[in-house]
């Protein structure tokens, strides 16, 4: 309690000793004081709160914001002279709407203006590789960011690839995204859809791919939760858990529609390329709906690409067709299936068109085809507990073994359809790889994630195929000149030399994450082993090494070559088929291509995360069987 004089009524003195203080009421110091001698003095009292005066200043802000209120509503409204979607980033006001959560370019990782250099990027150079995601020239960045964000991230993501720090910033983003929507919020929709797909169409541009069966099984969920895995005429259809039947969406626009159909094509392409070459198994069953999206895309086309859907899914059935006539078969692949294959495709292609010789996912399935027609006839393991014996005798002990286990000891024996398919496969082999070096350097940055594999796949087969034409070169001259019109050695060394250019631009951050780091590492495990199985010799009378030409300049070969890389030695001499003693041979079915097959070689291209750290670092010798 304070005194009248507006002083508390206790000294400094006796508050600090904890002291009653008591003085005489005119006194102007206490007793204690007094006796002591000190100096006695008394602070002066705080104000006392009063509620009183709360309730007059709240009425004072009252009265001012009804002020205000009044002279807003008399003022008239001003119509803008320009479009919000008009302005540039730096005019819109970052604080209109509080509660819309901040993208990668408020944040600052991506410049409004860069955004709208990777989004025409996209259209015009990464698009036309992945028909299935369609971004329309009208549609603009600010429209993108407010209909699609999650689709504009995806984009902003695969576009920055020789970013990689940039990029890193943008995959931590798109994870969080990915579980924003899918897991905690789980709104599935077409943007999710969209955005997905078009980061798996360029998953291969970073270091780590373990991601891409969980991103793929994500999109075939939202195809399923968004109806888009049945035919149109039951897409709204009731459940059998509704009481009431779904109303269908007549106000679906032709656009909306196509969409969904590209999309859920976008994911069957994905799926059924990957399980096909890696002998996984297939997430899509029911492909008379993907077919029949295919058929209503044709009918119902926007854009050039709709018309070329349906040609890409009929030659992906019959990729699974032959997939399932080795896979599933308890028996080996009859040569009359194979025949019955090769005649289908060659049939669809004289139905296709002549303007769709230059489409580039056309031709790439095309190649690809033929050659895993090739793997499935000459290296798949079969079932060969029936398999005819060869006219060529053999001793007793190789009685009743599989092919691939009988003894050495003599020359490489094939039946006459093995050693057409090798020659139908050495053939396709430099038509695939003559088609794949006319591209320039740029475009190997550019194409998806299909045509990235099956670039790989093609690859590995074509050593299969040298190694074991080679093998056979002593019995078939035209063999041998097919192996030495291949020149495998001269494809590897291309190879890595694309892969040197695609790296020499990038921003790097860890060497470890670099896409230089893995891919070459790759190219260097196949070269280790085609080193150790096409065999190595020093003929005086071999081919000598194709002519150094300019850049962009087709040599001989067909191949085009780098002027300032072409003293770059790749294995350290020349490569061609061996002309040997015949002792030296395998046995009657090249069993040294059962060392490494194509699925562990593959499995290096897509996920070399797997191997072992050693197997990273330099210097590293690999013990082959």
């Amino acid at each position: 309690m304070a005194s009248k004089a507006g002083h508390v009524k206790t000294c400094e003195n006796c508050a600090r000793g904890k002291i009653r203080c008591i003085r005489a009421p005119e006194s102007p110091i206490c007793d204690r004081c007094r006796r002591l001698e000190k100096d006695c003095y008394f602070r002066p009292a705080r104000a006392r709160y009063n509620p009183a005066k709360k309730g007059t200043r709240v009425e004072a802000l009252e009265a001012k914001v009804d002020e205000l209120l009044a002279r807003v509503g008399n003022q008239p409204h001003v119509t803008p002279q320009r479009e919000v979607s008009d302005l540039p980033s730096s005019e819109l006001d970052p604080h209109s709407n509080q509660d819309k959560p901040q993208d990668v370019i408020d944040r600052g990782v991506v410049s409004y203006g860069d955004a709208v250099k990777i989004l025409d990027s996209f259209r015009d150079t990464l698009m036309p590789y992945f028909p299935f995601v369609l971004i329309p020239p009208e549609t603009t960045l600010d429209q993108l960011r407010a209909e699609k964000p999650f689709l504009l991230l995806a984009v902003l993501k695969v576009c920055t690839y020789k970013n990689e720090p940039v990029q890193k910033v943008l995959e931590e983003t798109f994870q969080s995204a990915v579980a924003d929507r899918m897991i905690f919020s789980h709104s599935p929709s077409m943007d999710v859809l969209q955005g997905l797909l078009v980061a798996l169409a360029w998953i291969h541009h970073q270091a780590q791919h373990l991601r891409f069966s969980s991103y793929l099984h994500l999109a075939w969920s939202v195809a399923g939760d968004l109806r888009l895995d049945r035919v149109s005429e039951t897409q709204s259809f009731y459940s059998r858990m509704d009481l009431s039947k779904i109303s269908p969406d007549h106000d679906s626009s032709k656009q909306s529609k196509n969409e969904g159909r590209r999309a859920l094509v976008g994911c069957y392409m994905l799926s059924s390329c990957r399980s096909t070459l890696f002998q996984k198994d297939r997430m899509m069953t029911r492909l008379s709906y993907v077919e029949k999206s295919a058929f209503e895309l044709l009918a119902n086309a926007e854009t050039a690409s709709d018309r070329c859907l349906i040609h890409l899914v009929k030659l992906q059935q019959i990729f699974e067709r032959i997939d399932d006539a080795v896979v599933t078969s308890t028996s080996p692949v009859l040569e009359a299936d194979m025949n019955g294959f090769q005649s289908e495709i060659n049939e669809y292609k004289t139905t296709l068109p002549a303007t769709f010789s230059e489409n580039s996912l056309l031709q790439f399935n095309l190649h690809t085809l033929q050659l895993f027609l090739c793997q499935a006839c000459l290296f798949d393991k079969h079932d060969t507990a029936s398999l005819a014996a060869s006219a060529m005798p053999r001793s007793n002990a190789d009685a009743g073994l599989p092919p691939h286990l009988r003894s050495g000891g003599q020359s490489l024996d094939l039946t006459p359809f093995q050693v057409e398919l090798l020659t139908r496969g050495l053939t396709g082999a430099k038509k695939f790889f003559d088609y794949f070096f006319k591209y320039s350097p740029e475009t190997y940055g550019t194409i998806s994630h299909t045509q990235w594999l099956q670039t790989g796949f093609n690859l590995v087969l074509s050593c299969k195929l040298a190694v074991t034409g080679a093998k056979y070169a002593p019995r078939s001259p035209h063999v041998g000149a097919l192996c030495s019109a291949l020149d495998m050695p001269q494809i590897l060394r291309g190879t890595s030399l694309r892969l040197q250019w695609l790296s020499k631009d990038r921003v790097k951050s860890d060497e470890k994450s670099q896409f230089k780091h893995f891919y070459e590492l790759w190219v260097a495990r196949i070269l280790e082993w085609f080193e150790q199985k096409y065999h190595l010799t020093h003929s005086e009378d071999r081919a000598p090494p194709p002519a150094e030409v300019a850049y962009g300049e087709a040599s001989s070969s067909g191949l085009r070559y780098s002027s300032s890389l072409q003293d770059t030695t790749l294995m350290g001499g020349g490569y061609g088929v061996v002309q040997g003693n015949q002792s030296d041979m395998p046995g009657s079915w090249p069993d040294f291509l059962w060392d490494i097959s194509t699925e562990d070689i593959l499995g290096g291209y897509m996920g070399l995360l797997d191997m072992p750290e050693s197997t990273l670092q330099h210097g590293y010798e690999m013990q082959l069987p």
